[in-house]
């Protein structure tokens, strides 16, 4: 009986692995029971199933309407898993008190600005060709309701790749090592884009390493969230090219490309140029930590700092809000 209970039971409760077995079916369950309501709605409602089967599948409306049941799914087995570890859902990387606040607003700001140099420098190799695509109401209604869908995108992805889940598993085999295995899971789930190239996925994996250092660096998820927002909207709903070789309606540019694939990106967009590399590179230098008291550094001891690893504690004075909530690390 000590020999199953021990299988299954760590010195901080439940295993990681469990926990996440756990999540993972709480969440197939939602998904399963969501689909189900949605197919049900669907053969009711003609309207919504010609919504769901008919016109293009990359659109802000289909977006926003898939990202929601995402990133519901996600939080809503992280909640249930918040009852069951006793913690706050903020523990997870989205924090309600940083909701949308400085740190989100950062990252939009150093998204856009990244996916603008990278279109200049595609523009400065003579490769981009550009042109307005909507006027008036119709552009101001394509901006706003991207807007929206992006923040989705955001929150899901960040959330999903590197929210509960990272969260657990850096508990039992600490913060880079997990990174790097879901890190792998969201550039093979890009893998299947249409469009996509070997080089377009060299980008995601430079994307995947900026969004974990992001977390550990400050300690949440909300400034990964504002530049994964920010960057997609600006391909995708202002500047008009492809996002990871997909195309969308209601931009309010519209780019191509031409010349050698390596600069300009090709099917796949400017994800797939050799800049965007590089300008995550710089992002990634300028992120700032979290900065506590002095005291608070000394109070936390070796043992603290080395089970804190989510949060990239070190010897510094910089340590993300986020350690009085780590707890002692588990194993798998």
């Amino acid at each position: 009986m000590l020999v199953v209970s021990a299988f299954f039971i760590g010195r901080d409760g439940i295993r990681a692995g469990w926990r996440i077995a756990i999540f993972l079916l709480i969440a197939f369950f939602e998904a399963a029971l969501l689909f189900g309501v949605i197919s049900v709605a669907g053969g009711v409602f003609p309207a919504f199933r010609a919504f769901l089967r008919g016109g293009a599948l990359f659109t802000p409306e289909k977006t926003i309407f898939g990202e929601s049941m995402f990133i519901a799914i996600a939080l809503a087995a992280a909640w249930v898993m918040s009852r069951i570890e006793h913690r706050p859902m903020g523990a997870y990387g989205l924090p309600a008190h940083g909701a949308f606040g400085g740190r989100f607003w950062e990252g939009s700001a150093w998204g856009f600005l990244a996916i603008a140099a990278v279109m200049g420098a595609i523009a400065a190799s003579g490769d981009l060709q550009i042109g307005l695509a909507a006027t008036g109401t119709t552009a101001v209604a394509g901006l706003l309701l991207w807007a929206l869908a992006f923040i989705g995108v955001g929150l899901a992805e960040e959330f999903v790749f590197r929210g509960y889940l990272l969260f657990t598993l850096a508990r039992g085999i600490r913060f880079w090592p997990a990174a790097a295995i879901l890190g792998v899971i969201f550039v093979l789930e890009h893998a299947f884009n249409p469009g996509e190239t070997p080089v377009g996925l060299v980008g995601i994996v430079f994307s995947a390493l900026m969004f974990s250092f992001a977390l550990w660096r400050t300690g949440s998820l909300w400034f990964g969230v504002g530049f994964h927002f920010a960057w997609d909207w600006g391909q995708t709903a202002f500047f008009g090219t492809p996002d990871s070789g997909m195309r969308a309606s209601d931009n309010l540019f519209a780019s191509s490309f031409h010349g050698a694939v390596l600069t300009s990106g090709g099917t796949v967009g400017p994800e797939g140029s050799i800049y965007t590399p590089i300008a995550l590179l710089v992002v990634a230098g300028r992120i700032p930590p979290v900065v506590v008291e002095h005291q608070q550094v000394r109070a936390c001891s070796t043992s603290c700092r080395a089970r804190s690893s989510w949060a990239g504690v070190r010897a510094s004075t910089t340590v993300p809000a986020s350690i009085k909530s780590m707890p002692t690390r588990t194993t798998v």
